[in-house]
């Protein structure tokens, strides 16, 4: 695949056109698949570079104190909240949202994925297998002190240690957390010792999708060492989806003085 800088070049790959969390992982997915195809991933934003939000405690600021990294998108009036504009941030750039979000890492109940798997008639959405699917994704650290496991105790069975997202509760602890816990031991509510175990019930600590501190977005899960095969261009906004009757086969991206048409050599519908 070649590019140029004067006219528009063309391409022929697998493209997912955007690297948010999805994209990134399915990107990944298909250039690491046996039949290895080329897959071409564009993202209208910038790569990761010093600038934008690394540390997990900025978690609070990140979508103000870095505007290069967010659409800046916000709602149509909502009739309900005095007709006010709410915000509704979404990332720009390699990582998507996971650039600028609170990396709060929390999945539901159980009960709701086996609803789900009931209302549509399949055993794919259920929790057995939500849970066998995460475990392949998940690098959970549960190596905590004794102290921080009076409050959370990871349970292990419903987590996996050894995928590219990695996953953790934080070292330091807000001060009123602590406090917080004791209060629903003493209230009755309870304290949850994993609230991503299926069971939501009473009050848990949420593990964040970050690793000694730092945030670990989809970019650094799924695109920090990429193979030949994957092709990743960024500031390269899809500018139109092409199509062959109702199916989409391509697309037309453009980003400074390089347009690119990207056509899809082939289905890999069983490639992984």
């Amino acid at each position: 695949m070649s590019l140029s800088n004067t006219a528009s070049s063309k391409a022929q790959a697998n493209n997912p056109p955007t690297a948010g969390p999805a994209g990134s992982s399915l990107a990944a997915r298909l250039a690491g698949s046996k039949r290895a195809p080329h897959v071409l991933l564009l993202e209208a934003g910038q790569a990761l570079d010093a600038s934008n939000p690394n540390l997990t405690v900025e978690r609070w600021s990140a979508f103000m104190q870095y505007p290069q990294s967010n659409w800046g998108y916000f709602t149509v009036p909502q009739k309900f909240v005095d007709g006010r504009e709410l915000n509704y941030s979404r990332g720009k750039g390699l990582g998507g949202s996971t650039l600028i979000n609170m990396c709060g890492y929390t999945v539901g109940p159980k009960d709701d994925y086996d609803r789900w798997a009931e209302e549509v008639g399949d055993i794919a959405f259920n929790w057995e297998n939500a849970v066998r699917l995460r475990k392949k994704i998940e690098c959970f650290d549960h190596d905590l002190t004794d102290e921080r496991r009076l409050y959370t105790d990871p349970d292990m069975a419903t987590h996996g240690t050894d995928g590219p997202v990695r996953v953790e509760h934080p070292k330091v602890w807000e001060r009123p957390i602590t406090m917080q816990m004791d209060a629903a031991k003493e209230c009755g509510l309870g304290v949850n010792g994993d609230v991503n175990n299926g069971n939501p019930l009473g009050l848990g600590v949420l593990p964040s999708t970050s690793r000694k501190g730092r945030r670990v977005t989809a970019a650094a899960a799924y695109l920090s060492d990429v193979p030949d095969n994957l092709h990743i261009v960024t500031g390269a906004p899809v500018t139109k989806i092409l199509l062959e009757g109702k199916r989409a086969v391509g697309v037309i991206a453009k980003g400074g003085d390089v347009r690119i048409t990207c056509f899809c050599l082939a289905r890999y519908r069983n490639a992984y």
